[in-house]
């Protein structure tokens, strides 16, 4: 995988659904949600469950902080 635009990923917890961009550079996806960003190495999981994974974790940790 190399350089891909930026695409769009959106999940849904306690009935709220947040949107993020993420995009991949050498087999690095990238998540950018509200000021807040996030990396992590595809491996063997598709470009935008790895996205998923980190917009939760991202949603999380704001979540934590309120």
């Amino acid at each position: 995988m190399s350089v891909a635009n930026a695409e769009s990923v959106e999940i849904e917890v306690d009935d709220i659904t947040y949107q993020a961009s993420y995009f991949v550079w050498k087999d690095v996806v990238t998540v950018e949600y509200e000021g807040e960003e996030k990396s992590k190495q595809v491996g063997k999981l598709s470009a935008d469950v790895v996205a998923c994974n980190l917009l939760y974790e991202i949603v999380q940790d704001k979540r934590t902080k309120h």
